[in-house]
């Protein structure tokens, strides 16, 4: 994930975005029935050589409960492109994403970035794109160490899928 388009982190931690505890975007009125996956956690770099760790995820016998988050930015813009490998052999989910900086009710730690996440299902593979499925959206609110390069969620928010 990244924070702004100065800092390119890799995360979000899942990744993903930050704004006030426990804030996500809502789903839409066409998703809501359907049961949506979240997961508790990521924290990592985010890139091909250090995945991001994905954690504490619901759905476990699609996800695998856990996995890892790798996000590629083509280009110089704040458009990139996430693809999480499900724990067990569960899959791939592959997520068109737009990351913002966020100014408003900063609950990252003091030299932390907070940034939001937005995105669109576009792709994924086994038993996870059954519950992660083509189109569906995605949030993360999450915080960007521009020192270490590391990701994370905001403290008391979810990745939402």
């Amino acid at each position: 994930m990244r924070c702004s388009s100065l800092l390119r982190l890799p995360l979000l931690m899942a990744l993903a975005a930050v704004a006030t505890l426990g804030s996500l975007a809502t789903a839409s009125a066409a998703s809501a029935a359907v049961a949506r996956v979240t997961c508790s956690s990521i924290v990592g770099v985010g890139n091909a050589k250090h995945p991001a760790a994905v954690t504490g995820c619901t759905d476990p016998a699609k996800t695998g409960a856990m996995g890892t988050l790798v996000a590629r930015w083509p280009g110089s813009g704040s458009t990139g492109i996430w693809t999480f490998a499900w724990a067990g052999g569960h899959g791939t989910s592959i997520v068109r994403v737009t990351e913002r900086a966020q100014k408003k009710h900063n609950t990252c730690p003091k030299g932390w970035l907070p940034f939001v996440a937005a995105g669109k299902v576009i792709g994924g593979t086994g038993t996870a794109h059954a519950v992660i499925a083509n189109g569906q959206t995605v949030s993360a609110h999450g915080c960007g160490n521009a020192k270490t390069g590391v990701g994370r969620l905001a403290k008391g928010t979810k990745l939402v899928l």
